[in-house]
């Protein structure tokens, strides 16, 4: 008897296996070595701004929320060469507002909680209503002329000058100027000549509400789209410009591995332009500024013993709230949830967990294939000018014409799956009137074949024989009849291995289990994930009906009644299934079937014939515990071992332990008894294809769009099926 237990998977069940993680962007030792990374936001603006003011000037923005921003001015400037070095040792990930880097064979994060500690800048949500003022509200008086008078526009370097030779005196509109300077030279730097933004003016009008603002997460959105846009061939080039506070990626970068700092450079290289270099005022104050070692960086990268923290910590004197750090927008990246995982029970990272990434000869054709592209994107764009109204008004006639032809197509697949549906009726009826037609004419041959042999039993032997019971087959009651015993009859066995085998092809399935629509599905299932490619986690799938399932279940109560189970003469059709390997001409490593746990409540089953488990994908899970579940999959947990070894796939000698049973709680739950065929179905494919936590997406939202693209795909298929 196989012993079978129950494990429950939490959501942060972590195996000894480690989970897949981001890719490299570069493979390693193929990263681009360029010149530098430019950034509009000059290494000393921030200076410039400090130096325009006085002393008292400078304490109130300290207090202010871009105090922060004060104390970068004393850390190491920007240093091109050293940011260049950290983009081309991204990771890939799907996520829109976030981004991961390796260092030292660890992960680092870039997102907007980590610019919110390095800036200390408010990074909460966009108010509803902004701060910047309508351009189209007349009737409220501009604030601009009374900042700047009659100037149009007024270039950052000008506005300093301004408070540099004390133009302005008012300590209020000083403060401004210079919270203006920051947030164009500084925080959202397009150019190196960077203008007053009119609009940010226009919110001074009020200073608290202008300091209320989130211009961190401002800041950051222009920051990581820059990043973003960067493919592996954009960052391969020579020299690359990344517009906002690129300096946050370096302070992130220094919070998290701390000895970066230990060498630093004196530099006054001409790659760190200032926005006011053609100012007069500020050619006596230039000093060489400090900046990181990029060789030194590398020195460390190749070390393994390096101080690497993942997720920099969080500064105790301007504390977080998560809540305000997320984005609405933001998608989920499975792999980045793995690699959060790892990260939060301290696994040990090295430089060979990261894989994949592209070669130098990969960026070449990358490039290739992007200048064709772009051939062809100027003749269709050029095509695109010459379109005339004339052209419009024809593509509006043609529109017009195909809808009736595409509502035309979606009601004859709406009608096929209808007759699809009203075809699996009508077979279910058909075959349950051949079953009961055949059940009846093997329980008359039965019944005919007893009765032939007791005559030709008794009437072989003589009547002096005491009386004994006998239970007459076909009305099932009692009788006495005389029997006689004198010596064994060697046909006695024989008689008793036919009426046996008879027996056991003549009784029904008990509670089997077979749905026609649902094996529909199964095939379906199957089809397209041969036409698919292996899946990513190395898995070989196999999809068995609920026709197979039902036979399957059938036989095991004379299995469990028999003295060598690994014996037991198994149908051919139970066996031959698991023997076929997969079209590809690999093993088969999963088998995965739909099980019906009772009133039409399916769910989907995996047997993992590598761990010898069998994982029970259940997307109402309050319909049945634990051991209950356990209970009815025992007829497989304990039936499989023996199939497995009849069809060659474990050695006869092999001791194998107890079937594990378990139920994962991320699956998306759904209380409608209706969907759990399609739901189950669908949780299949998704665990054999893309793992487990792939399978939290299975959500009700999406089982309309799904149950669509299955109906329009079975449409397709049909024949095939």
């Amino acid at each position: 008897m196989v012993s079978c237990r129950l494990v429950d998977l939490p959501e942060d069940d972590v195996t000894d296996a480690v989970p897949p993680i981001p890719d490299m962007m570069f493979a390693a030792g193929e990263e681009p070595v360029g010149v530098r990374v430019l950034t509009y936001q000059s290494s000393r603006a921030i200076n410039h701004i400090l130096n325009s003011l006085e002393e008292d000037e400078i304490q109130t923005l300290r207090k202010s929320p871009f105090g922060k921003i004060v104390d970068i001015a004393e850390k190491p400037g920007f240093s091109g060469r050293f940011t260049r070095y950290i983009l081309s040792r991204q990771l890939k990930v799907e996520k829109k507002h976030e981004a991961w880097f390796r260092f030292a064979g660890k992960p680092i994060r870039f997102s907007l909680r980590e610019f919110a500690i390095v800036t200390g800048l408010n990074c909460g949500e966009y108010p509803k209503s902004s701060v910047v003022r309508s351009k189209k509200n007349k009737n409220v008086k501009p604030y601009w002329p009374e900042l700047f008078g009659k100037s149009e526009d007024l270039r950052v370097s000008t506005a300093l000058k301004m408070l540099r030779r004390k133009t302005v005196t008012e300590k209020e509109v000083r403060i401004k100027l210079a919270c203006l300077a920051i947030v164009s030279s500084v925080l959202l730097a397009t150019n190196l000549k960077m203008k007053m933004i009119k609009e940010h003016a226009e919110a001074m009008v009020d200073l608290e509400e202008f300091y209320s603002f989130p211009w961190g997460r401002l800041a950051f959105e222009m920051l990581i789209g820059s990043i973003k846009q960067r493919d592996e061939v954009s960052l391969s080039q020579n020299t690359i410009a990344v517009k906002g506070f690129a300096l946050a990626l370096q302070l992130v970068m220094i919070e998290a591995v701390p000895d970066l700092t230990a060498v630093v450079l004196e530099t006054c290289s001409s790659s760190e332009s200032d926005s006011c270099d053609d100012d007069d005022d500020f050619t006596h104050k230039k000093t060489k500024k400090k900046t990181l070692s990029p060789g030194h960086a590398r020195e460390i990268d190749k070390k393994t013993n390096v101080i690497v923290r993942s997720i920099i910590p969080e500064d105790p004197d301007r504390p977080l709230i998560p809540a305000n750090l997320v984005w609405a927008d933001e998608v989920l990246d499975v792999k980045v949830e793995n690699l959060l995982k790892l990260i939060a029970q301290s696994h040990p990272f090295t430089a060979e967990m990261f894989k994949g990434g592209a070669t130098k000869l990969d960026v070449e054709r990358m490039r290739e294939l992007g200048r064709a592209g772009g051939k062809q994107k100027r003749k269709t764009k050029t095509q695109t000018n010459t379109e005339t109204v004339e052209d419009k008004r024809i593509a509006a006639i043609v529109l017009s014409m195909l809808k009736p032809e595409v509502e035309r197509v979606e009601a004859n697949v709406a009608k096929a799956v209808s007759m699809a549906e009203d075809t699996a009726t009508k077979f279910a009826s058909f075959d349950t009137t051949v079953m009961v037609s055949i059940q009846n004419l093997l329980n008359n041959f039965k019944d005919e074949v007893i009765r032939s042999v007791m005559q030709i039993h008794n009437s072989a032997n003589a009547p002096t024989q005491p009386t004994q019971p006998d239970v007459d087959t076909t009305n099932h009651v009692q009788r006495k009849v005389d029997i006689v015993h004198p010596h064994p009859d060697p046909n006695d066995d024989i008689i008793a291995q036919v009426i046996g085998s008879l027996s056991q092809y003549s009784t029904p399935p008990r509670n089997a289990s077979v749905c026609p629509v649902v094996d529909i599905l199964v095939r379906f299932v199957r089809a397209t994930c041969n036409m698919q490619q292996h899946s990513s986690l190395g898995r070989i799938p196999e999809f068995l009906d609920s026709r197979y399932v039902a036979l399957l279940f059938k036989h095991f109560p004379k299995f469990s009644r028999s003295k060598t189970p690994d014996a037991y003469p198994f149908p051919k059709g139970l066996f031959e299934l698991l023997r076929k390997d997969n079209p590809t001409g690999a093993a088969v490593t999963h088998y995965y079937f739909p099980f019906d746990l009772g009133n039409k409540q399916w769910v989907g089953v995996c047997f993992d014939c590598t761990a010898w488990k069998l994982t029970v994908l259940d997307c109402n899970i309050s319909i049945r515990s634990d051991s209950q579940i356990a209970t009815q999959l025992r007829p497989f947990a304990e039936m499989i071992p023996s199939l497995l070894k009849r069809t060659g796939r474990i050695s006869n000698t092999t001791a194998y332990h107890g079937v594990v049973i378990e139920r994962p709680k991320v699956v998306a739950q759904n209380t409608n008894p209706s969907h759990s065929a399609l739901t189950s179905i669908l949780l299949m494919q998704t665990h054999a294809i893309f793992g487990l936590e792939s399978c939290r997406c299975i959500t009700p939202t999406l089982l309309t769009e799904e149950a669509h693209r299955v109906a329009v795909m079975l449409y397709e298929l049909h024949e095939k099926l």
